[in-house]
């Protein structure tokens, strides 16, 4: 992304689809954007139609058919003065045709797959943000309805994304037993050989194991009790959302703005505790050395309740 905005230089305006939209949020804030000339932030199907030329438009879109759509209407008729285009994975010719077609006014300068067709949850672990596999499970003779086919191609395009964004040249195992592994291992590496120029030399050796989790339900029961997953099991967490309060507007809990968060996601229960515990100590001497401030009696029964809160017992 930082590429991507890094590119041009002069006011931009960052246009995004429902999925991307999501995608940078995870990974980038509006201070951050702003520092990239980033001054307006809109859908691709806004319904805005009042003219920028003196703003560079630039579109992190996944390449979807209704989204060139809309990209050919737009630059049938631009709003801006240049487009920069940019989509989380690869392209159909045939659409770069449209596109061509449609760009009959020149203001397309830039046209570039960044695969990132993906929900990053930080350094270590990525989803595709699709609540349940299952009714790929109940096929009939190896044919899907739309929604359930289009369930399957958002998992091959994510993972075909994410081996490219990670540069990965992987070796693909897949579960014996299970014809719906087969069939992702079979179609993903179909997709990579249609690829081939891409997944070059200098990518990386690696091992992608495709696993059914109908083989081994249990797993997902046992983890290690860490603060991210306190909060997942007590809360739930969607993308770095958390929803405390139904009356209430979730809160973010991200890496990116939580600092706290950030230091301490795979600390366990019983070193977390003493974590809190101490930044409290912390913010309560901060707070005295402040002017104006007053300090409280030593057997103050907010302390009290802050050691016992924080005390792993207490937990």
């Amino acid at each position: 992304v930082q590429s991507m905005l890094s590119s041009a230089a002069g006011i931009k305006a960052l246009i995004l689809d429902d999925e991307t939209a999501t995608i940078i949020s995870l990974v980038f804030g509006q201070s951050e954007l702003r520092q990239h000339e980033v001054f307006l932030t809109q859908k691709i199907d806004h319904a805005t139609r009042d003219k920028a030329p003196m703003m560079k438009a630039f579109y992190f879109i996944r390449p979807t058919t209704r989204n060139f759509e809309y990209l050919c209407k737009e630059v049938a008729d631009p709003r801006y003065g240049e487009y920069y285009l940019y989509f989380t994975n690869t392209v159909r010719r045939t659409a770069l045709e449209e596109l061509a077609e449609a760009d009959v006014n020149d203001v397309v300068t830039k046209v570039q797959e960044s695969y990132a067709d993906l929900y990053a949850q930080g350094k270590t672990l990525f989803s595709l943000d699709i609540p349940s596999c299952v009714p790929l499970q109940l096929s009939n003779g190896g044919r899907w309805a739309p929604a359930q086919q289009e369930v399957y191609d958002r998992v091959i395009d994510g993972l075909h994304s994410a081996m490219m964004s990670m540069q990965y040249r992987p070796l693909i195992r897949y579960q014996a037993s299970s014809g719906l592994t087969q069939r992702i291992g079979e179609d993903l590496m179909h997709r990579m050989a249609q690829s081939a120029d891409l997944f070059n030399k200098r990518f990386s050796p690696a091992t992608l194991v495709i696993i059914d989790r109908r083989e081994d339900p249990v797993t997902p029961l046992l983890f290690p009790w860490t603060y991210t997953a306190m909060m997942h099991e007590l809360f739930g967490v969607s993308k770095t959302e958390v929803q405390r309060d139904p009356k209430k507007p979730p809160e973010v809990f991200s890496p990116i703005y939580d600092e706290f968060y950030r230091d301490n996601m795979a600390t366990n229960m019983g070193d977390l505790c003493l974590k809190i515990q101490d930044l409290a100590k912390r913010y309560q001497q901060e707070k005295l050395a402040r002017p104006g401030s007053h300090r409280p009696p030593s057997n103050a029964s907010s302390s009290a309740a802050v050691s016992t809160a924080s005390s792993p017992d207490a937990a």
